[in-house]
């Protein structure tokens, strides 16, 4: 019994003398870096002017456009800037690249992707009218002389100018018109509201934009090629008033176009106050034998919309107008079954300067989507309808000191 408890004791004296081995941990690799989607692919293309405080004074930066791609809940972005101009008004998906119009300067340029970077592959127009301002304000494309080639319109301040550019021998030409001093000719949109098979476009002239609140004369211009030459005439004119905002659609479905304007408020100053005489008003401009009928279809209680942009956003079939106020938020104008329009606040706290809105199918499940550039809540944002409301979901920041003048999408 002895001789066996000194023998283990001994062996537990030698197991208790050994270290046990460290046991090697397993070799964790970090996880991999998030990658932007595979290109291309659909992407938001939002344009900016934007600021830095220098002296305690906003100094304007370069021309701004953000890319923005969607990959599951995640939003990648990419940044374009153009130190040749301070502001892309406008930015639209063009042949194999990016169309842009600037201002201060006046450029109309193509953009193309070369080796994985954004840049001015070719500058198609450049000018300057000897005004305060040179900007190229709005862009629209289509073939508006009738010669089965595509055109390029474009809308300027402040001299008053409307251009029509052609392309001949790969150059583009274009002829200007109706230069005026003062004038600001904000938006393009080209149609065919007489059903003659023959498209025109419209504009919208008005006066200098005032800094003191006051309102400002204007209307809209129509412009048709007669097989020489453009010929110019006003469907409506406001004294007490103007437009900045029109859209040409067949909202009903008739097969025939319809121009729907956004004739700004009447306002006046009482004291240090601005004060809204006349609210906004969303015009339905039908022609009615040798003139042009009005027929307001709504109102908004503010002072600008600078946004109204057709779409079924609520899944009904019908085509409805999403319309950004300036300060009384986002609405839609859902069409009726008697083809009248129902205002519906989708948004109260969304809001800006321009309010830029665009409506698109941007992931391809066939339901519109709303998008906003509330610059206001600094914020881009997504609405969709979910069968009873329009949710909303924000997808990218706004830094501060940007304005945000527009949004389009394409495939990049």
């Amino acid at each position: 019994m002895l001789i066996g408890s000194v023998a283990m004791l001994g062996l537990a004296i030698g197991c208790g003398g050994s270290e046990t081995p460290t046991p090697t941990p397993d070799v964790v690799e970090p996880a991999p870096e998030p990658q932007p989607p595979a290109e291309p692919g659909p992407t938001l293309i939002v344009v900016q002017a934007h600021f830095k405080k220098e002296g305690g004074k906003p100094t304007p930066q370069p021309a701004k456009m953000t890319l923005l791609r969607q990959d599951g809940d995640k939003w990648w972005d990419s940044e374009v800037l153009d130190k040749d101009s301070n502001v892309f008004h406008k930015a639209i998906p063009w042949r194999d690249g990016i169309l842009t119009i600037g201002a201060q300067k006046a450029l109309l340029r193509h953009f193309k992707k070369v080796d994985g970077k954004w840049q001015p592959a070719a500058t198609l127009w450049e000018r300057s009218w000897g005004g305060k301002f040179n900007r190229l304000r709005d862009i629209e494309i289509g073939d508006v002389n009738g010669d089965g080639a595509e055109n390029i319109v474009l809308a300027t301040h402040d001299q008053g100018v409307v251009a029509v550019g052609s392309e001949i021998d790969g150059k583009w030409v274009f002829t200007e018109m109706d230069q005026a001093a003062d004038t600001f000719v904000h938006e393009i949109e080209i149609g065919d509201l007489d059903g003659d098979g023959k498209k025109e476009f419209y504009c919208t002239p008005s006066g200098r934009n005032l800094s003191s609140g006051v309102s400002q004369a204007g209307g809209v211009a129509r412009y048709s090629w007669d097989g020489k030459q453009f010929v110019r005439s006003m469907i409506v004119e406001w004294e007490e008033s103007h437009a900045k905002e029109i859209t040409v659609v067949d909202l009903d479905g008739n097969g025939e176009e319809e121009l729907y304007v956004v004739r700004e408020a009447h306002t006046k100053k009482e004291g240090k106050k601005t004060v809204i005489v006349d609210p906004v008003k969303i015009i339905q401009v039908a022609k009615d034998g040798d003139s042009f009928k009005e027929t307001v279809v709504a109102e908004l209680d503010d002072k600008q919309c600078r946004f109204l942009v057709p779409g079924d956003v609520n899944g009904d079939g019908k085509t409805d107008l999403v319309a950004a106020g300036m300060e009384s938020g986002l609405w839609a104008l859902e069409q009726q079954d008697d083809k009248t329009l129902k205002k519906v606040l989708i948004d109260a706290k969304s809001g800006g300067f321009e309010h830029a809105t665009h409506v698109t199918d941007l992931d391809g499940d066939k339901k519109m989507e709303i998008y906003v550039a509330a610059d206001k809540q600094q914020a881009i944002r997504q609405y969709i309808w979910d069968g009873s409301s329009y949710s909303r979901k924000k997808i990218f920041d706004i830094p501060d000191r940007h304005i945000t003048w527009n949004i389009q999408d394409g495939v990049f």
